[in-house]
């Protein structure tokens, strides 16, 4: 995703969940998790992380609520909600005019998301 050269390093996983669970609501679908196979214990500074993650933040709480409210129009497949929510994310900076986004990257995350997913597409969509 580009994130670390844009000052968002922390947030790939965050984003990819909210996107995987609007998704699974579209589709009408549940995951659950159990407990995690690795414990992460590595000691950190918080006033660091914060310094890094303080512009993910600030997107963030606009971003999952634009995400998860994204109307998504009848009989899309997978790979349909996926790509309907990759032009969705395109457009997302344009509507928050206000947060400090950096100059592009949602477009090329989302050209990203499209690309990636025509990669699983065959004959019949996915």
């Amino acid at each position: 995703m580009g994130l670390e050269s844009v000052g968002l390093d922390r947030f790939d996983d965050i984003w990819s969940g909210v996107v995987v669970k609007r998704i699974l609501d579209y589709m009408g679908w549940y995951a659950t998790t159990g407990e995690p196979f690795v414990r992460h214990m590595k000691k950190s500074n918080c006033f660091t992380n914060l310094r890094k993650e303080a512009l993910g933040i600030q997107i963030h709480e606009h971003l999952w609520e634009y995400i998860l409210d994204t109307p998504l129009e009848r009989g899309l497949t997978v790979g349909g909600a996926f790509k309907a929510l990759a032009r969705q994310l395109h457009d997302f900076p344009d509507n928050f005019s206000a947060l400090p986004c950096p100059t592009g990257y949602f477009a090329q995350v989302a050209d990203a998301m499209v690309a990636w997913s025509e990669l699983f597409e065959g004959p019949g969509g996915c």
